[in-house]
């Protein structure tokens, strides 16, 4: 894991707050640009690199996953950026998922995508302002993403939604959602549970899981963003999905997976608004999260936004820790009219 201070990487913000961005129409450093659509091809060379923070990586991580699955789109974007032969950043897209960016350690770095990406687009057959409405990644990263394609595409990128990944490594004590505090040592990792327990989402629950993936979209994006349905029939299918059962029935959704190599993945976690306040989200994501560590994972990762207090202190209060801070990137609204008239 990396040193010092997780979430910050003081090259590039020092790099952002700077007004002396360097403005140059040439490739910034000498660097290879690789871009494929062979995912084998892309996996060989990036995964080493992505698994070196799999923390900041596990969006990137699960897109892959997803790809390997065949659950994605047919002809991905897959770029990676090479300096003396090792892979130094990457970036992947689908048809259905916005431009996801790598962590990395110096501006140059993004810089060269986006001047990659601004110098190969012209040749497709879809308009950059339409193919790259959106784009996400850690902070410091997008934003100077966000600069390099204004100053050369001259369209204007602006932050819609601010996150936060959390991490929750292997603890020397089991976690526990039971409410058991009595055993001797015990004490510091229990969490009292509300009454229910968490078990899997079966075929019949799909109407509700359905319903509630929606409202959780349109709650968190502004808007729905996925297919909830075929999301729901895929992560079904796969065991993905798990509901907090209380006497009157369900009352929490929350989402998991992962892999001993690539760590736990929880989200999304939606409560309905009539059954919140009560620490059903809460003991949800902590019985899943110890179940994935019993599974094999040497941690889990989960997102929150940046601005919702109460999510950051309730996952925090049991276990996770602030890792980095990521934001999301759209098409100004009068670009993004112009390119669809």
């Amino acid at each position: 894991m990396p040193t010092g201070n997780p979430h910050r990487n003081t090259d590039l913000y020092r790099l952002h707050r700077s007004s002396t961005f360097p403005r140059r129409q040439r490739p910034p450093c000498p660097v290879n640009i690789h871009q494929t659509t062979n995912l084998s091809h892309f996996t060989q060379r990036a995964l080493p690199f992505l698994r070196q923070r799999p923390a900041e990586h596990h969006l990137l991580l699960a897109l892959l996953e997803s790809l390997a699955h065949d659950e994605e789109s047919q002809s991905p974007i897959l770029i990676t950026v090479e300096n003396d032969g090792a892979v130094v950043a990457a970036a992947l897209q689908t048809t259905t998922r916005p431009l996801l960016l790598s962590r990395t350690t110096k501006p140059a770095y993004v810089e060269a995508i986006a001047h990659h990406i601004k110098s190969r687009w012209p040749s497709r057959a879809v308009p950059l302002r339409r193919s790259l409405s959106k784009f996400g990644g850690p902070k410091a990263e997008a934003a100077l993403f966000a600069q390099a394609l204004r100053r050369w595409t001259r369209l204007r990128y602006e932050p819609t939604l601010a996150m936060r990944i959390h991490q929750l490594c292997e603890a020397p004590k089991r976690l526990s959602c039971e409410g058991d505090s009595s055993r001797e040592g015990d004490s510091s990792r229990s969490y009292p549970a509300p009454e229910g327990k968490l078990r899997p989402a079966e075929t019949g629950d799909r109407d509700r899981i359905v319903d509630w993936c929606r409202a959780f979209e349109q709650e968190t994006f502004g808007q729905v963003r996925t297919d909830p349905g075929l999301w729901t029939d895929r992560s079904l299918l796969q065991g993905q999905l798990y509901l907090w059962e209380h006497v009157d029935g369900p009352v929490c959704l929350v989402a998991g997976s992962g892999s001993p190599l690539d760590g736990g993945r929880i989200g999304p976690v939606y409560t309905p608004p009539q059954h919140r306040r009560r620490g059903y989200a809460t003991a949800a994501t902590l019985a899943l999260s110890q179940h994935l560590l019993d599974s094999g994972c040497t941690a889990c990762y989960l997102f929150t936004e940046l601005n919702n207090s109460t999510s950051n202190h309730i996952y925090q209060s049991i276990g996770y820790n602030l890792v980095c801070d990521w934001d999301e990137y759209e098409l100004r609204h009068s670009f993004l009219e112009a390119a669809r008239n």
